[in-house]
């Protein structure tokens, strides 16, 4: 139960902080023994303002319990409901707060992540919600796509200015890393809700993170696969992480934007890039002549010279799609061929 004075005891500390605030705008910073050294007793106001500037202090009180007011209390969404009031009430980049430099003003900041990410995600939502019919869904997965990873580019643009003071060309490994995420999760066409979700879960988690883009990358644990083929392509990618520009960017983004240790991001991968040159309809012609053991042998007697093919060109390019597709259409040739002289 309240105490029967609760509601004049919010309005005198909110008062005692208004005053604080008004007082405070010319000696901020200053220690208490050289506020009164300076003015001694203090019984009217200090300083005479035509305009008193916005001031976050003072806004702040006002702002923030307009997320209980408008959401109620949920603890566990809290974080997101208090975000979700910045967005809705402070007016953009004038007033309210100090609108200084991004990363020296914590609201600017927070604001410019916010709202970063709740144009991305409105942008694609939108996508979603006007292909809703099923002959569109190829033309719906590829429009994601594209706004995905524009959103991955965009927002790490601006993480990597911020690091660096400078911005190079990524936009190819986004277009990849797009394409890789959004294959690992449910099709956007079967369960749009929950892609838009997963999406805004990365998102969300680039605008988030402290990325410094000068220090070196590491898995937990060295990756050791079951198949010689996995192997060769980790030693290489091992080595070019941390001394190849674009493969540096390309797992610096993927740990970033996968929910997993770098390790497991790193595994979950290469386990992708081994699957599409061991997709079962690639072999189907040689099953009317060996066994499903033959089979296998016949996959991996394969993959291991293409790794090391893979590994020689070394650059980017190998998990492009269309390299994936040349070498899938090379593997169909071969078992072809390998089928006809059954």
């Amino acid at each position: 139960m309240l105490p029967r004075d609760y509601i004049d005891r919010v309005y005198a500390g909110v008062l005692g902080k208004t005053i604080g605030v008004r007082h405070g705008s010319n000696d901020e910073g200053w220690s208490y023994e050289k506020i009164r050294e300076t003015y001694g007793e203090i019984t009217d106001y200090l300083f005479s303002f035509t305009n008193f500037a916005a001031d976050d202090d003072t806004n702040g009180t006002f702002l923030l319990p307009l997320a209980l007011r408008d959401y109620g209390l949920d603890i566990d969404k809290l974080s997101d409901h208090v975000a979700d009031t910045l967005l809705n009430y402070a007016p953009d980049h004038h007033g309210f707060f100090w609108w200084g430099p991004y990363g020296v003003s914590t609201e600017r900041t927070a604001y410019d992540n916010l709202r970063s990410v709740d144009r991305q995600l409105y942008l694609i939502y939108n996508q979603i919600q006007h292909q809703s019919e099923p002959e569109d869904g190829r033309l719906r997965e590829a429009s994601v796509r594209s706004l995905f990873a524009k959103a991955i580019s965009d927002l790490f643009f601006q993480k990597m200015h911020d690091s660096l003071g400078f911005t190079l060309n990524f936009k190819r490994s986004c277009d990849i890393l797009s394409r890789y995420i959004l294959s690992r999760q449910n099709p956007i066409t079967r369960r749009p809700a929950q892609s838009l979700m997963d999406i805004f879960q990365r998102i969300n988690r680039i605008a988030m993170a402290d990325i410094d883009f000068e220090a070196p990358l590491t898995l937990e644990a060295p990756f050791r696969g079951k198949e010689p083929f996995l192997n060769i392509l980790a030693d290489h990618l091992m080595l070019q992480m941390n001394a190849d520009y674009d493969w540096n960017l390309f797992f610096r983004m993927l740990f970033t934007l996968e929910p997993g240790s770098n390790l497991e991001d790193f595994s979950n991968l290469l386990y992708m890039v081994r699957d599409r040159f061991c997709d079962e309809e690639i072999y189907d012609p040689l099953r009317e002549f060996w066994t499903e053991e033959q089979i296998e042998n016949f996959k991996q007697w394969l993959l291991v010279p293409l790794a090391h093919q893979l590994v020689a060109d070394g650059t980017i390019q190998i998990v492009y799609e269309e390299t994936f597709d040349t070498i899938v259409s090379r593997l169909r040739v071969v078992v072809a061929d390998t089928a006809a002289g059954l």
